[in-house]
């Protein structure tokens, strides 16, 4: 069975991780290579990037021997139509230590971990668990026969996928026409944190490093804002954002279609996480309010001794900002519901078959004659 055409939607990308049971990843679509913005989405397991394949283009960058990389997942691209999905894969396979990639991938993984990269491609197409994830976004076609009978043309438009994902401290380009994985370089003061290769289990990892969206941050006490490893995510995305640049620089003066997407923690999950540790923060100042206006003190005001606490007026102003995150991230929580409910509705439509629709409406208009008049009405007026 072979592999369809999918559209390049980060609704339809995340629907496809979910069903071959990744969880707690999304894929969002990126609109500049603004670092502020990048930040916002953190962790960012890895970019996807879309471009007009040119045949015959030479590059001339070096490709890393399988034997060189043991760490890194590099599968050639065997299979037709497949490309996006390949990318996802990769980005998934190579982030494993910091994501649930379910029991399919994990599988696979597994199964190819000593295979050429040709094998891990044939593994790939061979797996009617990720084959029927895809082909679930296939379009209806009215010939079906016809449609797979014809041949691509000179002037077809071809897109290609790429992944760019960091590996124990390594930048690396992913393209599954190359012979091999291309080493951008060491990423500046990542301390081989970000990524992990294919070999690690999934854990925790993935679960702690947020950054909400919108810049919510916080006072002492909870935030994970200032972790090390955002600081390790923002190294890469530093180094990544002049090589996509560049080659977005390459073609602007014949092409101006490209996508860029990135494969990041899901975005619900990490803002009610981080809502949860402002409720616990809440309670913690009430709890200190509370004992402190029953301490006694000139109209129950403690004033500060000297050891370092809070006045009430402090306390209320910290309570004040806690509230002020809580509607921001409820606001960002309400949004991401809205977006998935989007991508739901829209991916349901994708799926629909609509043909046999158009054919009874049109066989109906035929039949109460006003087809033909439909039809010369839109010649003169086209």
């Amino acid at each position: 069975m072979s592999w369809c055409t999918i559209e390049s939607d980060p609704g339809v990308f995340t629907e496809l991780m979910q069903q071959m049971q990744v969880k707690g990843v999304q894929v969002e679509e990126l609109y500049s290579l603004d670092l502020d913005a990048l930040k916002q989405l953190s962790p960012v397991y890895g970019l996807i990037f879309l471009f007009k394949w040119r045949p015959g283009e030479l590059d001339t960058r070096p490709t890393v021997p399988d034997s060189a990389a043991p760490d890194v997942f590099f599968a050639s691209q065997v299979i037709s139509n497949a490309c996006a999905t390949q990318a996802i894969i990769s980005i998934l396979l190579n982030a494993s230590n910091r994501i649930d990639i379910g029991p399919e991938l994990s599988t696979l993984r597994d199964f190819t971990r000593d295979f050429p990269p040709e094998l891990k491609g044939l593994a790939i197409n061979n797996s009617e668990a990720i084959r029927a994830a895809h082909n679930s976004f296939s379009r209806p076609e009215a010939i079906v026969a016809a449609e797979e009978a014809r041949a691509a043309e000179k002037d077809d438009d071809v897109y290609h996928f790429i992944s760019y994902v960091p590996i124990n401290g390594v930048l690396y380009e992913l393209d599954g026409l190359k012979p091999g994985p291309i080493r951008l370089g060491e990423i500046p003061d990542s301390g081989g944190a970000s990524g992990g290769g294919p070999g690690g289990e999934a854990g925790t990892e993935g679960k702690t490093d947020v950054k909400v969206e919108g810049g919510v941050g916080g006072g002492g006490g909870g935030g994970k804002e200032g972790s090390g490893k955002e600081e390790d995510d923002m190294a890469w995305l530093r180094m990544v954002q002049p090589v996509i640049q560049q080659r977005i620089e390459k073609y602007a003066e014949s092409e101006i279609r490209f996508n860029l997407m990135a494969v990041v923690r899901n975005r619900k999950e990490a803002l009610e996480e981080r809502l949860g540790e402002l409720r616990e923060r809440k309670g913690a100042v009430v709890g200190e309010m509370e004992r402190r206006g029953g301490g006694g003190g000139e109209g129950g005001m403690e004033v500060d001794g000297g050891d370092g606490g809070k006045d009430m007026r402090a306390l209320e102003a910290e309570l004040a900002d806690i509230e002020m995150q809580m509607a921001h991230v409820q606001d960002s929580i309400a949004g991401e519901e809205e977006k998935y409910r989007r991508w739901r509705t829209e991916n349901i439509r994708r799926k629909h078959n609509y043909i046999p629709f158009l054919f009874n409406f049109l066989k109906i208009l035929a039949e109460k004659k006003q087809l033909r008049p439909l039809i010369e009405r839109a010649r003169q007026s086209a």
